[in-house]
């Protein structure tokens, strides 16, 4: 995946915390060259979805909007059975 600016907005921020995600854990995956694929979102098509690991480990699903092609929104992030 390409290199992009993260704009971490207090809404974005929270939707992570609810999960006992942080923000740094949400770049290791998007960033990631170890992930599966990327797809859009099945519940809303502005989404963009992947499911990888942190470098400790940590299997999570990732979400986020991308604003332009340098720049995502981060929309959620949790472990794939927190659902």
């Amino acid at each position: 995946m390409p290199f992009y600016f993260v704009i971490w907005t207090p809404e974005a921020t929270q939707h992570l915390e609810q999960h006992g995600v942080t923000q740094d854990e949400f770049e290791q995956v998007v960033f990631a060259s170890r992930h599966s694929t990327i797809e859009q979102s099945a519940s809303n098509p502005d989404n963009v979805t992947v499911v990888g690991t942190t470098d400790a480990g940590r299997e999570l699903r990732c979400v986020w909007q991308e604003l332009d092609d340098s720049t995502i929104l981060p929309v959620t992030a949790y472990e794939p059975t927190d659902r």
